[in-house]
Order: C-alpha cells, then structure tokens, then sequence
C-alpha cells in the first residue's frame, strides 16, 4: 500500500516541468532580488518587473514567508526606488532596520554564550546566525534569523544544559532530568532562550532531525578539536571547513523540505563568497554518508535560480532534476502546508535508495518529536513502550 501511494503521488508531483511553471511577476521579482549582488540583466528585468501592476501585498507576505524581506528591501531602494509605492517601501525599510538592531542584540548574546560555554571546557561551534550573515553575506542586516544556533559535542549537551539554566536561560521544553540521556540519545537539540531578552537559542549535537539517517554518523562530520579558531566583530569561535558547512545547510533544507527560499539564499551566497570550494572532496564524503543526492537536489536548484554554474556531471541525473521541478514549483504554492502524503512522498524520494527513504518515513511514524517530549512521563526504561504511543497518535490525527 505504501508503495502504490508513492506511485500514485510520484505521476501526480512528478509531472511538473520548470519550464512549464508560470510564475506570478511578484514571484519573480522576489527570485532577482533574493541575492546581494544584481548583475546588469537581472537589474533591467526587476525593473520591467516594478513597473507592472504588481499585487504588492502579495509580494511582501510572499518574501516575509521566504524571510527575503530585507534584500527585496535593499535591491528595491538601490534599482527603482522612485517606481515602489511609497507606503511598501516604507514598510519594507522600518523591517529592515528593526531587523538590523535584532541582527545586532544576537550578535551580543552569541558572544556571551560562546564565553559562558567556553569557561566550562565545552567546544561551540556557532553556524548560522549572525556568522553566516557575516562570513556569506558580508552583511550582518541583510539575513533574517530567529535563533541562534550552535553545535557542540554530545558529551557536553547535559553539562551544557545546565550551565544555561543555571545563568539566566529557560528552555521551551522541560525535559526531566531523568529523561535527559534518553533524550540526548534519541534527539538532536534543546531550545533555550534568554528570560530577559526572549531570544531563542538552539544547542545542538546533531545537525539533522531525528528522522534523517545517513550511511554513517554525521556527528563525526567534523572534528571539534581539529576545527580552526577565528575572531570576526569581537566573535571568538570554531570555524567548520566550507565544505562541511554546506553539507550542514544542504542537510537543513532537506531536513525541512525546502520550505524556504532564504535557506537556499545562504548557501548560493556562501558559495559566491568561497572561491577554493573543493568539490570532489565534498561529493566523496556526501557519497559516504548516503547524502549525496540532497546535496546535489540543493546545487541544482542553486543553480536555476541564482545562475551559479558547478563542475558536476551528476547535476544531469533524472531523478534529481525531477525532484529540483518538483520542489521549485512548491515555492510559490498557495499552500505552504503540503499534504502529508506529498511531504512523506519528498521525504522518500529524496534519499539515495528506497531503503534509506523508507527509514526515514518510518523513523517520522515512529520517533517522538522534541515537543512529545513533554508528554513522556514514562521511566527510560520503558521507553520503546513510547512507539506504540505514537502509532495510534498519529493515527487518530490522519
């Protein structure tokens, strides 16, 4: 049964061609601007673009549901300005600035955390954020984020967790602590924030969800002793090879089913701004981990998109182009909430065999979600009692 339903959701998802997509011209305005650096010919078109009867409300709820509103804002005031209304770039601008002062309150609390985390021997590792805002964009205001995010070694998540607790941060689900080795074990990260402030804060030992498995243990991607030491704007941290890193964004967007275009902004930006990206290196160690096709799903898309061109044959695989039209054509869906057949049907097909994508819908049926969390009161002990849980959940919420 579960196999006929992927069929019949595969001629059904399938079937879109990108050249056969129509997209609004609010649509395409939000892909011209979606970059920080607008070449002469996708200048001439944002401005052919302006100048039509746009549905402005359209284009800004579109571009804040793809977080792109502050470089719609900034590409819009450099090239047509005087052809916006006045009211959309007023709007646009006062985001832009209050984003800036958000951007730059994170940037203070990163800093405090990596000094709080460091005093106690642990090894963080900030990625996204206001670094990549940084190290991609060379822009700290032109990023949207909502959290911080920092990796550090799973040995030091419990010490980790209580070093924040224990100097001003709450956590937005109470984990008991006699969960708290289950829960390391089985997820991938606590969620903080601040009590003062209210900025959320995510600490990680995993980079991918619960559900995403791989060949091997991405948790040794990397090496935290190995990793360099940098400094940028007071920032004292590890810096992840470029290569890992884009492993890591590729990982998050698939992770998440490419909901947002900004996700795929950061990686073509951090791309731009690397010109020494070892490629093959790359693709080798994606090969190992049973990654290689969302990585190469993330560069084709890239590719369409923003116009970057790469080195690799693999891009002409059918498959991967199919999923590339497929997850396009979603950007600008009516609906952002896919069905859960077509979400399953993309978690399934976007891995490297059916073995790998049958996993990961059963790890989806099966495993709790952070948020379940706070509903296990069961002891450790009996935890595997917790899938039958889940089972008859799901089944009474579909």
């Amino acid at each position: 049964m579960f196999i006929l339903l992927m069929y019949l959701e595969e001629i059904n998802l399938i079937k879109t061609k990108k050249n056969d997509i129509k997209l609004r011209p609010e649509d395409q305005l939000i892909l011209c601007c979606a970059r920080t650096k607008v070449d002469d010919e996708t200048k001439d078109k944002i401005v052919s673009l302006v100048s039509q009867n746009l549905d402005w409300d359209y284009l800004i709820s579109m571009a804040s549901r793809h977080r792109l509103r502050p470089l719609l804002y900034v590409n819009l005031n450099a090239i047509c300005a005087e052809s916006v209304p006045n009211s959309i770039l007023g709007d646009l601008k006062e985001f832009y600035q209050n984003n800036v002062h958000k951007n730059l309150m994170f940037t203070g609390e990163l800093v405090n955390i990596l000094q709080l985390l460091g005093d106690k021997s642990v090894k963080p590792v900030p990625y996204k954020g206001p670094l990549l805002a940084l190290n991609a964009y060379g822009n700290l205001s032109l990023r949207e984020f909502v959290d911080l995010d920092i990796l550090i070694p799973r040995n030091d998540a419990i010490k980790t967790k209580d070093t924040l607790l224990k100097n001003g941060y709450g956590t937005h689900i109470d984990i008991k602590e006699s969960h708290d080795e289950l829960y390391v074990k089985t997820q991938r990260e606590y969620q903080f924030y601040n009590k003062k402030t209210k900025m959320s804060l995510e600490i990680q030992w995993r980079f991918t969800t619960s559900h995403f498995s791989t060949s091997g243990d991405l948790e040794y991607l990397f090496d935290f002793n190995s990793l360099p030491r940098k400094q940028i704007n007071n920032i004292n941290y590890r810096e992840l090879q470029v290569e890992d890193l884009i492993i890591i964004l590729c990982i998050h967007n698939a992770s998440h089913r490419w909901q947002r275009l900004a996700w795929l902004t950061d990686v073509a930006e951090l791309i731009k701004s690397n010109e020494k990206i070892k490629w093959s290196e790359l693709l080798t160690k994606a090969s190992a981990y049973g990654i290689e096709r969302v990585i190469l799903i993330n560069l084709l898309l890239i590719q369409d998109i923003f116009g970057l061109e790469f080195p690799l044959d693999k891009l002409n695989d059918k498959t991967v182009k199919k999923l590339s039209e497929n997850i396009f054509a979603s950007f600008f869906a009516e609906n952002e909430n896919k069905s859960f057949l077509s979400q399953t049907w993309l978690r399934f097909k976007i891995r490297e065999n059916w073995i790998m994508g049958l996993k990961d819908c059963l790890k989806v049926a099966l495993l709790p979600t952070p948020n379940e969390w706070k509903e296990i009161s069961i002891s450790p002990n009996y935890y595997s009692f917790y899938y039958l849980f889940r089972v008859l959940k799901l089944g009474k919420r579909f």
